[in-house]
């Protein structure tokens, strides 16, 4: 922002920068010659002359510090004058870096980073598990088998916008690290290096964060089968090999099961069977928890929570939860010796396990509106569907737990087409997410003892 006084003609203005003591150079000049249209001489004085903006760019590499502009008037006749002013070069970073405060084991991780637009691409990169080098001693006596990346990770660059630049990193987290959680953590450090960084005048911003490793998961909950000779096909070839279905499960993007392709349900009195598999859930009071809860379609299609009523020993209804079915199908504890058994993907993987579960409801069932008594009398129970719900937590005997639903992704984001339909209510029953938790559907219309034929006499 310029102005000059002269009395004779103006011909342009100059601007250089230099080093503080102005014994060097450091940019090209740059000229702003006089244009009548664009520069305005005052209409009262015409030795007054106000120019428009001259920039001068900074050159690339000129590293942050105290410098010299010198901006100089020259008239017609080369005559010059000039004024210094000191500038400071001072470069922003503005380092941001987003780590998860927990990292499980056996996942990919993925780190975002947003940084100035004064970051090239090669100079944001981090450490992770420094020290941590194949070979190294862990705390039970074995070594490390993986080898990991502890050389400096470079950052991906994403996309620029406006004054700043975006940044991921993924890396695939080996499954023999130890664990560190609260109050123990692993300390990751990031650096992000200026354009004009040096090293004899470095520029660059460092940021650590501190995070948790869990060596625990719980993944691909399936279905393996659905013990009714409606659904025997879907599992078992005429031979009595299983089917791709078996081998593979019904996975939850195919959830929550409906009807099969031959338009078959399940019935009251099938035991549907489950597997999920671990990591780092090999202790021998580790176990997995699963709460069960159920929700009533009515002809309405209006979705009821309902309590689920029983026969018990006596011939009574009462709630499931006051039943013998209660640690069964409802509030399970899977424990170690009862449930489960070696990686089914891979035996020798010791790391990880295959949990076996089964779900089931007796054919005599009642579902009620939550918080009603059952009355056969009025028959104020449903008799349309029944929507099976499951929330499903590992429990380390150390206290460390993973919940499967919240992580889960994908749930009931399929049609079902590999066994016929599947239904998700798009609702959020559990708090963790749209379909999270929903596995089959009950037809309450149906049961088991419809395969029975009863011939009574004396």
């Amino acid at each position: 922002d310029i102005w000059t006084e002269f009395d004779g003609v103006m011909h342009s203005i100059e601007a250089q920068l230099y080093t503080s003591d102005l014994s060097t150079t450091l940019s090209a000049v740059e000229v702003l010659g006089f244009d009548p249209l664009l520069d305005v001489v005052d209409s009262n004085n015409s030795s007054l002359i106000w120019w428009r903006e001259i920039q001068l760019e900074i050159p690339t590499n000129l590293t942050d510090g105290n410098y010299t502009l010198r901006v100089t008037a020259v008239d017609h006749l080369n005559r010059r004058t000039n004024r210094d002013f000191t500038v400071t070069v001072d470069t922003p970073i503005n380092l941001s870096v987003n780590l998860p405060e927990i990292v499980v084991g056996g996942e990919e991780l993925i780190i975002t980073a947003t940084t100035s637009k004064y970051v090239k691409e090669g100079e944001l990169t981090g450490v992770l598990f420094e020290g941590m080098l194949e070979g190294t001693l862990l705390p039970d006596g074995t070594t490390l088998t993986a080898k990991l990346e502890t050389e400096e990770l470079e950052f991906l660059l994403l996309k620029e916008e406006d004054n700043s630049r975006h940044w991921e990193l993924t890396y695939f987290v080996a499954t023999d690290i130890p664990e560190k959680t609260y109050p123990d953590s692993y300390t990751a450090s990031f650096r992000a290096d200026a354009i004009n960084h040096a090293l004899a005048v470095p520029n660059f911003q460092a940021q650590t964060v501190e995070f948790e490793l869990q060596q625990l998961k719980l993944e691909n909950l399936r279905i393996t089968n659905i013990y009714d000779i409606h659904w025997k096909d879907n599992f078992l070839k005429t031979n009595n090999q299983p089917t791709n279905l078996k081998t593979e499960g019904i996975q939850i993007k195919d959830m929550p099961v409906y009807i099969n392709d031959k338009h078959k349900w399940v019935r009251l009195g099938n035991i549907v069977e489950f597997e999920i598999d671990s990591l780092g859930l090999d202790g021998e009071y580790d176990e997995i928890e699963i709460d069960v809860t159920y929700h009533a379609l009515d002809r309405m299609n209006k979705l009821h929570n309902v309590d689920i009523y029983v026969y018990d020993d006596n011939e009574e209804f009462v709630k499931i939860q006051d039943s013998q079915y209660n640690q069964i199908v409802y509030n399970l504890t899977l424990k170690a010796e009862d449930h489960r058994n070696p990686y089914k993907t891979n035996p020798a993987d010791n790391k990880k396990n295959t949990w076996e579960f089964i779900l089931y409801l007796p054919p005599e069932t009642r579902a009620v509106k939550r918080g009603r008594e059952l009355d056969l009398v009025n028959r104020n129970h449903f008799d349309h569907r029944l929507l099976v719900v499951i929330d499903i937590t590992a429990k380390k005997s150390n206290g460390l737990e993973y919940n499967y639903n919240v992580n889960a992704k994908g749930w009931g984001e399929d049609t079902g087409s590999i066994y016929g339909k599947n239904k998700p209510t798009k609702l959020n029953l559990l708090g963790h997410g749209r379909n999270r938790g929903e596995v089959f559907w009950f037809n309450l219309n149906q049961n088991v003892l419809e395969d029975i034929e009863i011939e009574r006499g004396w």
